[in-house]
């Protein structure tokens, strides 16, 4: 049986959230929303409430997304940092996720339908998974030209 969200003893960090307002995108250091204005909504799939409304991106703001990330990548300070430091902050955004797990797992289970328990599984499956890509990337070193042309390694 399903609650409702009036009955479900939601975080105040999640409340807030979910009463913001349409959530826009992340790009370029900013919130942006779509570029034709449009947006779409998110269910609880339990209850069929609605939980948000978020802004509907276009291709080609995905386009100007992944350039900017792109450009973020080759021209910030984050591409000048050496590995190690690069290492540390990801670090870092781990143990930032990991203290506000129980915040992020809830959102999850609301939005996926799935119970707390298991979305508090996947938030931790996240922060893993970050600490691991992030330890792996510290002995990674420059690519190395293998003997078949055109491949790398």
């Amino acid at each position: 049986m399903s609650t409702t969200l009036e009955q479900q003893q939601l975080f105040p960090q999640v409340s807030k959230f979910l009463s913001s307002g349409t959530h826009k995108a992340f790009v370029d250091g900013k919130e942006v929303a779509s570029s034709n204005g449009e947006t779409f909504q998110t269910f609880d799939p339990g209850s069929g409430e609605l939980l948000a409304e978020i802004c509907d991106l276009q291709a080609g703001d995905v386009d100007q997304a992944v350039a900017a990330g792109a450009r973020a990548f080759r021209e910030t300070n984050w591409a000048k940092l050496p590995a190690n430091e690069r290492g540390a902050l990801l670090h870092r955004l781990a143990d930032e996720i990991e203290k506000r797990i129980e915040i992020f797992a809830q959102i999850e289970a609301l939005d996926a339908g799935k119970i707390y328990g298991q979305a508090v599984g996947d938030v931790q499956n996240l922060v893993d998974t970050l600490r691991y890509f992030t330890d792996l990337a510290q002995h990674v070193q420059h690519r190395t030209t293998l003997a078949v042309k055109g491949h790398e390694a």
